[in-house]
């Protein structure tokens, strides 16, 4: 797996998969439905960091800021809003990272 540290960097990573997209041959394909998952790893930075990262990615993506959630198994995750996780050119997107710090997310 690689790791990205900046935004440009993920950017030129999508590029180069839509190239290579774009370079198959004409076909007609099932429906797909595509999803592009950009995850704060834990490990990389805190969790205050991260969440700053999620919010700015997510506003980037979709114009609303990340919010943080308690999950049934007594984690808690700052994710991307589902409600906003569809953007209007189809793209499903999800931004997140788990918090180790559970005070920093209240």
């Amino acid at each position: 797996m690689t790791y990205f540290n900046t935004p440009a960097q993920v950017a030129a990573a999508l590029r180069a998969m839509a190239d290579d997209l774009a370079a198959m041959p004409a076909a007609v394909l099932p429906d797909l439905a595509v999803t592009v998952d950009i995850q704060a790893s834990t490990w990389g930075g805190t969790d205050a960091e991260r969440i700053a990262a999620v919010d700015a990615l997510s506003t980037a993506l979709v114009g609303h800021p990340g919010q943080s959630e308690s999950m049934p198994n007594g984690t808690v995750h700052h994710h991307m809003s589902l409600d906003f996780r569809y953007r209007a050119d189809g793209l499903r997107v999800a931004v997140y990272t788990g918090l180790t710090d559970l005070e920093v997310a209240r």
